[in-house]
């Protein structure tokens, strides 16, 4: 959908369109070929080799990952996709340690490439 939506932003190339059509042929097999087939294109679209993923666009990515304190968003963290669980763990808690203080850490659960959740008590209890 990510892919698609940035085709109505602009214009698209042909081989933008040949990558679209070879990766919806699976889902809507019978559309795809047809507009293979009126791009001009001779062979059969289910021949087309899948398009390799570009490991240095995906090092690059940067992810939004919101902080939650007890189920409530408290910060939010800019991060590389590639990001290991420890440092989004470290990161993660400087962003909120205004939050942390006073407090004691009961849970912390990392869903990655998506939320940090920590769940907190006040010391003593």
């Amino acid at each position: 959908m990510i892919y698609f939506n940035n085709f109505s932003e602009k214009e698209i190339s042909k081989e933008d369109f040949e990558i679209f059509l070879t990766i919806m042929h699976p889902f809507a097999p019978h559309i795809t070929d047809e507009l293979w087939e009126r791009s001009g294109k001779a062979d059969n679209l289910i021949n087309k080799v899948w398009p390799a993923a570009d490991d240095k666009i995906i090092s690059e990515r940067e992810l939004e990952i919101p902080v939650q304190i007890n189920g409530k968003i408290k910060a939010k963290i800019h991060v590389k996709e590639t990001i290991e669980k420890e440092q989004l763990e470290k990161l993660a808690k400087q962003s909120v340690k205004e939050h942390l203080s006073g407090k004691e850490i009961v849970k912390l659960i990392i869903v990655p490439k998506r939320l940090v959740s920590i769940v907190v008590r006040q010391q003593g209890n």
